[in-house]
């Protein structure tokens, strides 16, 4: 889901102001229920699971049918069981292309893409490059975890895209929470808090 905002109020498109920030994650978080419960229905975590009655006599039989994992298995499968194929029609070389997605293993962040997208309603990747050696670069594809990220548009009937945001958990040595790393990709820098 993406966040409409109306762009002529901020005054660098490449800097959003931090309340603006805050705001939107404190937006993002309403949703964050209803997409774990999503999550917990896809991994087989049923609300029936947890019901227990008070009365002792009660029957308390718990069945549990997974449809929700079955459906979007299937329903992943049939999109990228057939992997992509890319061509192209007036002739011209994509060799280097398509052995960048095979480096990466497209075929297989696209399955995980598709189920995101199955499961949740929405899916997001990022691309981006990493600096292998002096002028040289990699090609990489990360899949991103929907509870934790969202995209702003403009408002307008193009919705053009202004800046994502990816909140990152951060644990300490012991393993215990420790903030996140707030990542605001626009479209010419990286802000992180």
């Amino acid at each position: 889901m993406a966040f409409k905002i109306d762009a002529t109020l901020l005054q660098n498109p490449d800097n959003p102001p931090i309340e603006l920030i805050k705001y939107l994650i404190e937006q993002k978080q309403t949703e964050l229920t209803r997409l774990n419960k999503l999550d917990d229905y896809y991994l087989g975590k049923h609300d029936i699971l947890k019901r227990d009655f008070t009365s002792p006599g009660a029957k308390n039989n718990r069945v549990m049918v997974n449809h929700a994992k079955y459906i979007s298995d299937m329903v992943t499968g049939m999109m990228t069981g057939n992997p992509i194929t890319y061509v192209t029609q007036d002739g011209e070389n994509i060799d280097a292309i398509t052995e960048a997605f095979n480096r990466m293993d497209v075929s297989a962040h696209d399955t995980e893409l598709e189920r995101d997208l199955s499961v949740f309603g929405v899916a997001y990747e990022m691309n981006y490059l990493t600096v292998t050696g002096p002028n040289e670069t990699d090609e990489r594809v990360a899949l991103l975890d929907p509870r934790l990220t969202f995209v702003v548009t403009d408002d307008t009937e193009d919705e053009n895209l202004l800046f994502g945001v990816y909140l990152q958990p951060k644990k300490t040595l012991s393993g215990s929470d420790n903030g996140f790393l707030i990542s605001v990709y626009t479209a010419h820098k990286l802000i992180q808090y």
